[in-house]
């Protein structure tokens, strides 16, 4: 069977929605990505091989795709031997860069709308049918008797409310669910144990681990994250809280994924500047929202 490596150096969301073209190219080729060597665990246990950034495959690739097309992406491509490259262009600059770069011709930009879709011009390109979900396939099996909840997230004005963490505790214990915690950022976690009174629990672990926790939970709550993506990605019933984004732009495809967010003319905004409306699209979701979705999928 022909090989494939698909090169992804962008975050955890990113690389789950990118397995648009992953799964479509399973039926053809043997595919692997090339991922952070941060989220080394992703790809265990699922059709896919994996390779980290810091070590470059040895094996000849009949086809690589850049699917970031950025500094860093371009220089790992340049160096991997393949008959076939094709990159993810952005913008008209890119293209024109892209071409002298690739042996392959270069997609144009998909017209806006949700992010998987930006993929679109690169299944085009290899008249390759898109899935209309994108699910990441393992052998794990859980007993689905909790909620966990992603207390995280890589941008702080994305993350959940504390309040709402709170409460939620409070839904879990007197209904005697268990609740467990997750995310890498200490001072969250810190703080969400402290203020649950010890009822919800947090363990640190590898991103296998993460996978078995979000398979073994009967649902799972995110903000606007990669553990969100990848929830839905292994068919969990999965709540998105979604403030500075909008769902239509970065929301997920799959079914088992419901959201909730508010409209305010300010969305999507500059995530990188100070909010001046006290990130009400964040902390003004209610707890009644979420309180729906955990009846529908876990109390019916």
């Amino acid at each position: 069977m022909k090989t494939a490596l698909l090169v992804n150096t962008s975050g955890l969301g990113d690389i789950v929605s990118s397995l648009i073209v992953g799964n479509a190219l399973l039926a053809e080729y043997r595919v692997s990505y090339l991922i952070p060597a941060s989220f080394r665990g992703l790809f265990t246990d699922t059709p896919f091989g994996e390779f980290v950034d810091d070590s470059l495959p040895e094996s000849d690739f009949d086809l690589v795709i850049d699917l970031v097309s950025n500094k860093k992406s371009r220089k790992i491509i340049r160096r991997l031997s393949s008959s076939a490259k094709i990159g993810r262009a952005k913008n008209r600059l890119q293209r024109l860069k892209l071409f002298r770069t690739y042996t392959a011709s270069v997609p144009k930009h998909s017209p806006a709308g949700h992010i998987v879709w930006d993929y679109l011009p690169i299944l085009n390109k290899l008249q390759l049918q898109a899935n209309k979900r994108i699910y990441l396939e393992t052998p794990y099996k859980g007993n689905g008797s909790g909620i966990s909840v992603h207390v995280g997230a890589q941008r702080k004005i994305r993350r959940i409310p504390l309040e709402l963490v709170i409460k939620l505790s409070k839904y879990c214990e007197t209904r005697g669910i268990p609740l467990r915690l997750i995310g890498n950022e200490a001072y969250e976690v810190a703080q969400a144990l402290r203020a649950t009174n010890g009822y919800a629990y947090h363990e640190y672990g590898s991103l296998k681990d993460l996978k078995h926790w979000l398979v073994d939970s009967k649902a799972v709550i995110a903000s606007d994250s990669g553990v969100f993506h990848l929830s839905s990605a292994l068919r969990v019933p999965t709540l998105g809280l979604y403030g500075p984004n909008t769902y239509a732009r970065s929301g997920s495809i799959n079914a088992c994924a419901e959201y909730v967010e508010l409209d305010y003319e300010c969305r999507p905004c500059n995530q990188n500047a100070e909010c001046p409306f006290n990130n009400r699209c964040m902390t003004e979701i209610p707890f009644s929202a979420i309180e729906s979705f955990l009846v529908r999928t876990i109390e019916s």
